[in-house]
């Protein structure tokens, strides 16, 4: 009786790169995912900080995790300064000093807003736009255009309200500043955008507005409109078309408007349309009421679905 020759040992799965590849390309995105992942072998830490793979990954998963948001402290000594609110658990909890703000008390900057890891600020000494990555440092000073500096009869500033927005490419890094003014006097608000692909503002569009209102909170993007809402008692939309560079006033529903007892914001509904919170207090209660969405055409706003959460 011959002996039998033992089989060899079926190769691991994991020796197989394109699979691993593809188990890889499903951890979750969050920020010490792939660093912890790396640390397995030096085979691992080498498909991971291939940049196709990183591409495949930021592909895949789409959206990434919210690391947190800022919050504007107005009791601060050197005066209204943002400070980081983490929203992750350890070990992804990003500290709020990692992403303190670049600002000098003299500096002058103001914190409008953020959106696609980018923050967006105005210099109100130096009238520029400053565009910041709280990740990487980089930061872009923008002077906006000559023409919404100065007024020519009475040589003074010629906006009283400003505002803007920051939207980036996630493949390719470029990014867009939409810069919006409006003078109450004037009743017409201003908008400029700008594209670091070219380094260059555009074209600077205006449209009437109506008298007092102001531009107080951080834009929403709604596919490729840019919309503020047009404070003084639910007075509309302010709405800029980034293709088409137009700009125009978008009217509320009658019945959705600031009150003594209620504040109006805008938002993003769940299907990615507009929408609109309605925040009321009555007495000892205060109810909220969402819109799902809120149709934007021809002029006007109309609202298709409400759902209403009250709390005491």
């Amino acid at each position: 009786m011959h002996g039998c020759r033992a089989s060899p040992a079926p190769a691991s799965l994991l020796d197989n790169d394109d699979l691993l590849l593809e188990i890889l390309l499903r951890l979750p995105p969050l920020p010490s995912s792939l660093p912890r992942a790396s640390l397995v072998c030096k085979r691992w830490r080498r498909l991971l900080s291939d940049p196709q793979f990183l591409r495949r990954f930021r592909a895949h998963h789409r959206k990434p995790p919210m690391l947190g948001f800022f919050f504007v402290d107005f009791d601060n000594d050197d005066g209204p300064i943002p400070v980081f609110t983490p929203t992750l658990a350890t070990p992804d909890r990003i500290p709020p000093a990692r992403f303190s703000f670049p600002n000098h008390p003299r500096e002058g900057l103001f914190f409008l807003e953020c959106r696609h890891g980018l923050a967006l600020l105005f210099n109100w000494r130096k009238l520029e736009s400053v565009v910041w990555d709280p990740i990487t440092g980089f930061r872009l000073s923008i002077a906006i255009p000559t023409e919404m500096k100065r007024n020519d009869r009475h040589h003074h500033f010629k906006c009283d309200l400003y505002n803007g927005a920051v939207m980036r490419n996630c493949c390719s890094g470029a990014f867009k500043v939409v810069t919006v003014f409006s003078n109450r006097l004037y009743k017409l608000a201003w908008a400029c955008l700008y594209d670091s692909e070219s380094g260059k503002w555009g074209n600077i569009i205006s449209t009437a507005v109506p008298s007092s209102t102001y531009l107080a909170q951080p834009s929403v993007l709604v596919g490729n409109a840019v919309c503020w809402l047009l404070h003084f008692r639910g007075a509309g939309v302010l709405r800029f078309d980034t293709d088409k560079q137009s700009l125009d006033v978008i009217q509320m529903p009658e019945d959705i408007h600031d009150t003594d007892d209620s504040h109006v914001d805008l938002l993003r509904a769940a299907d990615g349309g507009l929408g609109i919170a309605i925040c009321q207090n009555r007495e000892s209660s205060c109810g909220v009421r969402l819109p799902s969405r809120i149709a934007l055409s021809d002029g006007c706003c109309r609202k298709l679905l409400n759902w209403t959460s009250s709390f005491h």
